[in-house]
């Protein structure tokens, strides 16, 4: 116990403040003991000094030591009662009391009392240091939702906003292109060439942008999705684009999910879309879609053949604008795996990829409600 616990007794019996104060002597008990001998005084010295904790009977002379508890703060309060009444001890408590001891002829219920206080101090310190956290807590969190809130909408204002002037810039540019390009030299119209590109670039990196931001607020619309299906089209669509590519695409039927399909048609189109690109460089490629259930969980894929990537650098791949390879290899705008990332997370799901330079890279991601349909598993 710390030393001099500033204790307020609340006794009416004089043989009970007697016992206390003899045992207090005695045993050298560590308390700067204030005796009141009535609820009157009890609340004249609450009014006028703070005390760490306070002992009081349950039934006084001029009333009930459970009438002092709007007066006691944060301090805990011991309430003693001789009659041993378990309605008695379940009404202090309820009303707040910290413990209870039960008083005896023999006045044994003191020689715990050290070890009951040292018990209330301690538990009102953890309670008091958990609702300090907790407020703690909730004022950071508060502070980060707005500085999200904040860093969001900053975010699609700029977006939005460059828009407007970066396509005027691209519409001129086309424009001397169209019009004056007979008038270039060829450093000229290289130059001028460079302008168009790098216009396209940001008008997608905007866009991609203003993609990632209405993906922050979406409200996914869970029923039942037929995902073998969107990666059928997604991969119908890429081939179409490109017929010239030989390309096994390799499909696993029959697997479904309790997920958006709207979102879910983004994430796989972007996945599917990633494999394909980074398969472009090899003569022919492998792309698949598939899943396995491991420990009671439905892992989904979609694995290729392609360039790969350092696999030191997986734990970036999902963050925006993060690239594993040069843009003049590779185009694009580091966008789309960070969204598939907030599309799986708000289905409840993780996402997460492995890969070998030049032997292939896979996707990884799991759904919080998920079945698979098909039989066996890879």
């Amino acid at each position: 116990l710390p030393i001099s616990i500033r204790l307020l007794l609340v006794e009416d019996d004089r043989v009970d403040q007697m016992a206390f104060s003899r045992m207090a002597q005695g045993e050298r008990w560590p308390f700067d003991a204030t005796l009141a001998g009535s609820l009157a005084e009890a609340r004249t010295l609450l009014a006028s000094r703070e005390f760490d904790v306070v002992v009081t009977d349950y039934l006084l002379g001029d009333g009930v030591g459970l009438d002092l508890f709007p007066l006691l703060g944060s301090a805990p309060v011991i309430v003693t009662t001789a009659s041993g009444s378990e309605e008695v001890a379940v009404l202090a408590m309820k009303s707040g009391a910290t413990d209870y001891l039960v008083k005896d002829p023999q006045r044994n219920y003191l020689k715990v009392l050290p070890l009951t206080v040292q018990r209330a101090l301690e538990r009102c310190r953890a309670v008091f240091e958990r609702e300090r956290l907790m407020r703690d807590l909730t004022a950071r969190s508060d502070e980060l939702s707005r500085a999200n809130r904040e860093l969001t909408l900053f975010s699609y204002a700029v977006a939005h906003d460059l828009r407007a002037p970066v396509r005027s810039i691209r519409a001129i540019a086309r424009m001397l292109c169209d019009g004056q390009l007979q008038r270039l030299d060829p450093a000229g119209v290289k130059l001028l060439q460079a302008l168009i590109d790098s216009g396209d670039k940001m008008d997608r990196l905007l866009e991609g942008l203003l993609a990632l931001y209405r993906l922050v607020n979406v409200k996914p619309n869970f029923v039942d999705v037929d995902l073998s299906a969107l990666a059928a089209e997604a991969a119908q669509a890429l081939a179409e684009a490109e017929p010239g590519r030989q390309v096994d695409l390799r499909i696993q039927p029959g697997l479904r999910a309790v997920a958006d399909p709207m979102l879910m048609a983004d994430a796989l189109a972007n996945l599917m879309g990633n494999a394909w690109k980074f398969t472009s460089r090899h003569a022919s490629a492998r792309i698949e879609f598939g899943a396995s259930v491991s420990d009671g969980e439905t892992v989904y894929v979609v694995r290729d053949d392609g360039a790969g990537f350092d696999p030191a650098h997986a734990a970036q791949l999902f963050e925006p604008f993060k690239r594993m390879h040069p843009s003049d290899r590779f185009p694009g705008t580091g966008i789309g795996l960070a969204s598939v990332r907030r599309i799986i997370e708000h289905h409840g799901g993780r996402v997460w990829a492995d890969a070998v330079v030049e032997g292939g890279a896979s996707v990884y991601f799991t759904l919080a409600a998920t079945s698979l349909q098909a039989a066996g598993g890879r």
